[in-house]
């Protein structure tokens, strides 16, 4: 049921009309109007009753009105507006409460008795999306797509359900060449050139008549990498880096490091290093006033990963002041453009000379830092200051020296890695050694020097 008042043009001035106009909605044409004794402007249907609604004028008079009942039997009730004209009007949820607005800005509020009830969370029902029938489809058309039909859910095996060696690609095998071919073929570089025996005709190839019984299937080539680990070639478009979309390969809130940047090696141990949560504290609030300070480099790295959100970033900075490093250039780690040097580096041991190195070089930067800060002591008491790098991952090495006399010397030392030393490999049999087996033999190393 839908409801209209309004006003009509007349003689070129506006009047409000007299009546309210009912439509019935389902079966889309207008009904009876209803005649008014007053000029109606506002319309609210009674939430408890579907036919019956409020009229109210904006001199202040309203009355219920039945739109199935041709005949107005309801009294008409008079608001005490003090000549304010009505500008709004509503009904609560409970069908208990009326409440008029005027110009003036006063609420005027009509009960069905002196103790009402309101509804103070009041929503409208929701209701269930409709369903919109899908057309009809005949067993017989054979253009229709039964694809876009939707599948149901069924517990059970599907007839379309084929087992995989009914589904798997079979191909035949190659017929082995004819001795007599093999016998008279001349080979011109790669290729081998042999005259026709003329024993089949052109294009025509013989295969041996196999039972299905007897053939034997072709086993699937298995994947050792899984498709999650695999190196993935990233290319990019003529605009760069900046036209690329890399949530396309990065769905996780991770930064990584771009690896066109030279002396990239060091990547994996970079991002290593930023999931120790304590190294990447210290390193974040290391400061100092070295211009090539490799602590602060990595530290600012460190930053561009936390805000990064998912985009790559370019380790730069921190690779340049790496490069400017004496010592790095001397144990071989800075490597040259030219593809012919890349081949002949291990990368493995390159590795691990790289993290020693920079633990190291990290290890002395903040420790000196931490000497600062603490500043000169007025005592005569010697304490050890630790880095944040040795308190991570140093351990006391104790270096004991014995000679042939018994004399027995010790030095204690901090080192922050450990390198295995395996067992030398027999030629028969190859034993099993555990890892506590070769990390014992790593932390107690025993060797022996001849002297004069």
């Amino acid at each position: 049921m839908l409801v209209t008042c309004g006003f009509t043009n007349r003689h070129g001035a506006l009047a409000v009309d007299m009546f309210i106009k009912v439509y019935d909605l389902r079966v889309m044409r207008a009904v009876t109007p209803i005649q008014m004794m007053f000029p109606p402007s506002l319309l609210r249907f009674v939430p408890a009753f579907t036919s019956r609604l409020f009229v109210v004028s904006q001199t202040g008079q309203f009355q219920l009105v039945d739109t199935s009942s041709g005949s107005q039997t309801s009294y008409i009730y008079q608001l005490e507006t003090g000549g304010s004209r009505v500008s709004c009007f509503d009904t609560s949820s409970s069908c208990q409460c009326l409440a008029f607005g005027d110009a003036t800005g006063y609420l005027h509020l009509y009960g069905a008795s002196s103790h009402v009830s309101f509804n103070n969370f009041s929503n409208p029902t929701e209701f269930a999306d409709p369903e919109e029938p899908l057309p009809p489809i005949t067993i017989n058309d054979k253009v229709a797509a039964l694809a876009s039909i939707p599948m149901p859910y069924c517990s059970s095996k599907l007839l379309s359900d084929l087992p995989k060696k009914l589904t798997r690609y079979v191909y035949r095998k190659p017929v082995p060449v004819d001795p007599v071919i093999l016998n008279s073929m001349k080979m011109v570089g790669s290729v081998g050139y042999a005259p026709n025996p003329g024993l089949w005709r052109r294009n025509q190839v013989r295969y041996p008549q196999e039972t299905s019984s007897s053939s034997k299937e072709m086993k699937e080539d298995e994947d050792i990498i899984p498709q999650l680990y695999k190196k993935i070639d990233v290319k990019y478009s003529r605009m760069g880096i900046e036209d690329f979309d890399f949530n396309l390969y990065n769905r996780t809130c991770f930064a990584g490091l771009e690896t066109n940047l030279p002396n990239a090696y060091c990547n994996n141990m970079i991002q290593v290093l930023y999931f120790i949560a304590p190294l990447r504290c210290a390193v974040m609030s290391h400061t100092c006033q070295r211009e090539f300070c490799l602590a602060c480099e990595l530290g600012f790295l460190f930053h561009m990963l936390d805000t990064a959100q998912g985009l790559p970033c370019q380790a730069s900075n921190f690779l340049r002041a790496f490069r400017t490093i004496p010592e790095a250039s001397a144990l071989g780690l800075i490597l040259s453009d030219s593809d012919e040097a890349r081949k002949k580096v291990n990368f493995p041991r390159l590795v691990q000379s790289w993290t020693r190195f920079v633990l190291q070089q990290i290890h002395s930067e903040t420790l000196s830092a931490a000497v600062e800060e603490e500043g000169p002591r007025t005592d005569n008491k010697v304490t050890e200051v630790e880095s944040p790098v040795s308190r991570l991952f140093g351990w006391t090495l104790i270096n004991s020296n014995q000679c042939r006399c018994g004399t027995v010397r010790q030095k204690e030392s901090t080192t922050l890695l450990c390198s295995l030393v395996y067992p030398p490999v027999p030629e028969k049999e190859i034993p099993l050694y555990s890892f506590a087996a070769i990390l014992e033999r790593s932390l107690c190393l025993e060797s022996s020097m001849p002297t004069r």
